[in-house]
C-alpha cells in the first residue's frame, strides 16, 4: 500500500510512518493469507479510501465470513467484485472517499466486523454512527478496539447499543507494545 515500514528484528521493533488517513498507492494487492483480522480491518481501510485494490486470502480464510462488512461498506459508496464466491474473498475493491453519515452492521459472526468500522471511522470526513442490527452490540475484542483507539487519541462512543466516532479526529504516534501471540 505503500507506507513506510521500517522494523529492527534485534530490537523487536517497527515503526510505521502513517499518511495522514490516506493510503500512498492508489492500486494495489494485498494477501491476507489466513489472518482473519487483517482481511476484515484491511478491507475496510481500502474500501474507505481513494484507490482500487485486489485482496487475496488464503484458501481457509476464503471460507470464512465476509458479507456483513462487504454489505457495510458498500452501504457507504464502496464497489465490491468478487474474485471467486461471493460474499467472501478474494475480493475487487474500489474504494468510495465515504462521506458517509451512518452504517448498519450485523456483528453476530464476527466481531472484527465492528472493530474494521470503528478504527477506519477516523478516515471519513464527517462524524460515524454506526448501528447494530444483532442481538450482539459488544465483545472483549471491541473494547480492546476502543481502548487502543483511545491510546492513539480517537474516542469511539457506545451507548450499549450503537457506536459514535466524532469527526475532525486523527490518530496520534505514539509507541506501544504488542503481546508476542499479536492478537
Amino acid at each position: 500500500l505503500g507506507f513506510m515500514v521500517t522494523y529492527s528484528e534485534e530490537d523487536c521493533s517497527a515503526s510505521v510512518l502513517g499518511c495522514s488517513g490516506r493510503i500512498p498507492k492508489k492500486t494495489g494487492t494485498v494477501y491476507v493469507g489466513s489472518a482473519g483480522t487483517a482481511a476484515r480491518f484491511l478491507t475496510a481501510m481500502v474500501a474507505l479510501s481513494d484507490g482500487e485494490y485486489e485482496i487475496l486470502a488464503s484458501e481457509q480464510m476464503e471460507k470464512r465470513p465476509m458479507l456483513p462488512l462487504f454489505e457495510a461498506l458498500q452501504s457507504m459508496g464502496a464497489q465490491f467484485t468478487y474474485l471467486k464466491e461471493e460474499g467472501h474473498l478474494p475480493v475487487r475493491v474500489k474504494g468510495c472517499a465515504a462521506e458517509a453519515t451512518e452504517v448498519f452492521i450485523d456483528i453476530s459472526k464476527s466481531t472484527q466486523f465492528l472493530s474494521a468500522l470503528l478504527m477506519t471511522a477516523v478516515m471519513l470526513k464527517n462524524s460515524l454512527h454506526i448501528h447494530i442490527v444483532s442481538a450482539k452490540t459488544d465483545g472483549a475484542y471491541v473494547r480492546i478496539t476502543r481502548e487502543m483507539m483511545r491510546q492513539f487519541g480517537c474516542i469511539a462512543q457506545y451507548d450499549g447499543h450503537d457506536y459514535f466516532i466524532e469527526q475532525g479526529q486523527a490518530y496520534k504516534a505514539g509507541t506501544y507494545v504488542v503481546e508476542p501471540d499479536v492478537s
